[in-house]
């Protein structure tokens, strides 16, 4: 015994068999009329469900290769070419059943005459047989409705044509719907590829930035060796150097100054440095704000390392003094 009911399984099923004949978005009309129960409405929102269900199993993982902003633009794209399909496939079944109605009236107004004229010619068969005398004017009366059935049967036969080419129609509209479906999907395809390849470029450049900040600060602990050394070297040639010591007191004060200002922006590239490792998923959604990021701070190194020099140039400078001061040379 069928069921009275459309269910969900009936729909999945019919979608089954036509996609297994080549037909990815068959219509509601051709749905009804393959599974033989249920009303449009209750067949449009099935689908509708089914529909949605699919996309939230696709949606996990599109958001696994793609930014939430992309995401969020390809399921708005989904949406709105499903709107339109669903909008376009109405407006057509709205029109097809205005059609079918129409065709049918016109039937039902044949079918009603064609009735009329048979009982009319029945009782002129009676009338026939009771009035003999009537016979000749009777026969042409026939003759005349069996040419009026013929030219009814002519309009039939035009109308079930007209109706044969509507469908057809109907066919060829959903044969464009399926096709721009399909290039719809091609496009969103390319579409995450491409952003696949800049998140990919966007991650190289950030690890290249990355290894070259780590070399920095590598040179800034040898410079800061080099300091200590120096320093250990006036400790133990102080005693000797009582005299050089107040001379040079105030350019060590002004070069330790310098040295507290390279510990700041040591400092300064270290916490940009932080800075970077914990924004990295946000600088991959903005790669143009992280490669201008990362200009000024190849900017900061250089003015860092130029600094840097400056202040090895003046260390230098001063242990050589205080080297030629502690051994003035021998007089001739």
């Amino acid at each position: 015994m069928p069921k009275a009911t459309l269910e969900k399984s009936d729909v999945l099923d019919a979608l089954a068999h036509f996609r297994a004949q080549g037909v990815m978005r068959p219509g509601l009309l051709r749905l009804q009329k393959h599974i033989g129960r249920g009303s449009i409405p209750r067949l449009r929102r099935l689908l509708h469900e089914i529909e949605l269900e699919q996309l939230e199993q696709l949606a996990p993982a599109l958001l696994e290769r793609v930014p939430d902003p992309i995401s969020m633009a390809a399921a708005r794209l989904w949406a709105e070419m499903t709107q339109s399909l669903e909008a376009k496939e109405q407006e057509i079944e709205a029109q097809t059943q205005a059609r079918l109605a129409a065709l049918q009236e016109r039937l039902d107004k044949a079918d009603a005459a064609l009735n009329a004229q048979r009982e009319q010619y029945e009782q002129q068969q009676v009338e026939y047989r009771a009035l003999g005398e009537q016979h000749a004017r009777l026969e042409q009366q026939f003759q005349a409705q069996s040419q009026a059935l013929a030219v009814k049967t002519q309009e039939t036969s035009h109308l079930m044509r007209e109706l044969a080419q509507a469908q057809e129609q109907i066919r060829h509209l959903r044969a464009e719907q399926a096709e721009q479906a399909k290039h719809a999907a091609q496009r969103e395809a390319q579409y995450v590829a491409r952003l696949d390849i800049e998140r990919q470029r966007s991650q190289d450049e950030a690890r290249a930035y990355q290894q070259r900040l780590e070399e920095k600060q590598s040179q800034l602990a040898a410079v800061q060796d080099a300091l200590a050394a120096v320093r250990a070297e006036q400790a133990a040639q102080r005693a000797q150097q009582d005299a050089l010591e107040r001379q040079l007191k105030q350019q060590l004060l002004e070069q330790a100054e310098q040295l507290d200002s390279l510990k700041a922006h040591r400092a300064e590239q270290q916490a940009y440095a932080e800075g970077l490792q914990n924004s990295l998923a946000y600088v991959m959604a903005h790669a143009e704000d992280w490669r201008q990021s990362c200009v000024n701070a190849q900017k900061r190194n250089t003015h860092l390392e130029a600094a840097l020099r400056k202040a090895h140039q003046q260390i230098s400078y001063l242990v050589k003094k205080q080297q030629n001061t502690a051994n003035p040379p021998a007089e001739q």
